[in-house]
């Protein structure tokens, strides 16, 4: 296998270290080399694409939209997939969302996205948009923000994603056929609050936080799961914190 990485951040870097344990060859863009010391990837910049795409290469496509532009550009008549990460800020003020759920345009955040989306479903490859929720795992979540008194104490609900769990979605997604956007989170959302005084407990910290945070939502990432054949090593935030902390 033949895969690149534009972007190789949090949860990319799981993903590349899993293929090069499979003997995949990967390479990788970064704007911090230093941070991908000793992954075992080819790290390129950029501005070198073009001289790094191979025919019938596998992509990860994860840099958000204010990125590099023409990242696509070499791509084209050479990449077999581009698997692609996108956000669940596509659905706007939708409170409850699946596969099903229409995007909202309405704000620039959400439009960037999209475009990025629609600049990939429509190329001459195969693709699929993964549309993940709030991301998390070890150094990166609620259990680290409460330490810091910046958590949200809002009784809105929000969903999230291991981290590991939405390496596995990305890894099924480049090795599968199909297509696409779906939404992705895990079994159990739950209110800025109830994640937050979870996290109190089981860190013994005081309960604090700030009042604000983006619009709440609920979201059924079962579709995508059943597509792909996921099982979920942390279902709810219940199992995923307390492994993080590990």
């Amino acid at each position: 296998m033949d895969i690149l990485f534009l972007g190789c951040g949090y949860t990319a870097q799981r993903v590349a270290k899993s293929f090069l344990g499979m003997g995949a060859r990967v390479t990788a863009t970064t704007r911090n080399p230093q941070r991908l010391a000793g992954l075992g990837a080819e790290i390129i910049d950029a501005g070198d694409l073009p001289k790094h795409v191979r025919p019938g290469m596998l992509v990860l496509h994860s840099i958000p939209p204010d990125g590099p532009a023409g990242l696509l550009d070499p791509l084209r008549n050479k990449a077999r997939r581009v698997v692609y990460l996108s956000s669940t800020a596509v659905y706007g003020a939708a409170r409850v969302v699946n596969e099903t759920t229409p995007v909202d345009a309405s704000t620039e955040r959400a439009r960037a996205r999209l475009e990025a989306e629609q600049a990939i479903a429509k190329g001459p490859w195969s693709s699929l948009i993964l549309r993940p929720a709030a991301i998390y795992g070890p150094g990166r979540g609620v259990q680290e923000s409460i330490q810091r008194g910046e958590h949200s104490l809002s009784d809105r609900f929000v969903s999230r994603i291991h981290v590991d769990d939405l390496a596995a979605h990305v890894e099924a997604a480049l090795l599968s056929s199909i297509n696409g956007a779906y939404p992705v989170a895990d079994e159990e959302p739950c209110t800025s609050r109830e994640i937050a005084e979870f996290c109190a407990r089981l860190l013994n910290v005081p309960l604090a936080g700030t009042g604000g945070e983006r619009a709440g939502r609920r979201v059924d990432g079962s579709a995508i799961r059943k597509a792909l054949g996921i099982t979920l090593a942390y279902p709810s935030y219940r199992v995923g914190i307390p492994a993080a902390l590990l």
